[in-house]
């Protein structure tokens, strides 16, 4: 009797696991509902705060564009050619308000970054030039005194 009874239950643990592998779609779904139970809804408390979430994100986007066309207007007062990245930031805008948000910033940091600005004008620190530094060359040359230790 013993026997029959373990190979009773063998051939329980191969049909279970032939089901098992059949059905591992269905048990690999079960197993993820019961590890990562879906989230429950914020309900009403959470509507204002997601309000005024919304509101920051369109005012820093609104923000964003009105800084990248005073830039623009300040880049075509000085001479440059910035019609194109013009209408690069108005499409960039256009796509903020739904769900391009993220892609529709990029693109206007990406205009702002391509905005041609004109050259900086360095202030020397010298008046006049600055000496040449003791190198090897110059010493052998005889520029520069030798400095002994």
């Amino acid at each position: 009797m013993p026997l029959r009874a373990l190979w009773l239950a063998g051939g329980m643990a191969v049909l279970a696991s032939v089901v098992a592998w059949k059905e591992r779609a269905m048990l690999d779904a079960a197993y993820e509902r019961w590890r990562y139970p879906p989230a429950p809804s914020p309900g009403a408390l959470a509507r204002p705060l997601e309000d005024a979430y919304e509101r920051e994100r369109v005012r820093r986007s609104k923000a964003l564009y009105e800084r990248v066309m005073s830039e623009l207007s300040q880049a075509r007062k000085e001479g440059f050619a910035v019609e194109g990245l013009k209408a690069r930031a108005d499409a960039a805008i256009s796509l903020a308000d739904g769900p391009y948000r993220r892609e529709a910033l990029e693109e206007l940091s990406r205009v702002e970054l391509s905005i041609p600005r004109r050259g900086v004008q360095y202030i020397p620190l010298y008046s006049e030039p600055k000496p040449a530094a003791a190198t090897r060359r110059n010493r052998k040359a005889g520029k520069a005194p030798r400095r002994r230790p």
